[in-house]
């Protein structure tokens, strides 16, 4: 199932110094990688990820999770991410993001620090 309409935000790289929630790895800047709120079992599914601005599309690993929560699998009932809600579970103020990309893949959609995806499983 495509979900749609997602907001994405840019994480990792230089700018954002963050590890792999899975493999400890530093994320970098050039890797295709997203983070999804959830923590996936292995082996972790890939994610087609299509900016709705330019309808170009890449293929990423999960590597973190987030953004804000870590435990809202929204694709699972076919609903909207929960901090689209503009809170997380424990009630921080969220940024409305329903997944989070690298910077590679940010730059590659074209959707700067943020900007609205499509996104689905690789089968």
């Amino acid at each position: 199932m495509i979900q749609t309409k997602i907001l994405a935000t840019e994480f990792g790289g230089k700018k954002d110094h963050e590890v792999s929630a899975y493999t400890g790895k530093v994320l970098n800047d050039t890797d295709f990688y997203c983070a999804l709120p959830y923590h996936f079992k292995e082996p972790r599914p890939k994610v087609k990820v299509t900016s709705i601005k330019t309808s170009e599309s890449v293929i990423c690993s999960i590597e973190d999770i987030g953004p804000w929560n870590t435990h809202d699998p929204y694709w699972e009932t076919g609903s909207r991410p929960q901090a689209e809600s503009g809170h997380d579970h424990t009630g921080r103020k969220t940024n409305h993001a329903g997944i989070d990309l690298s910077p590679a893949a940010a730059k590659t959609l074209n959707i700067g620090g943020m900007g609205y995806v499509n996104w689905e499983f690789m089968k």
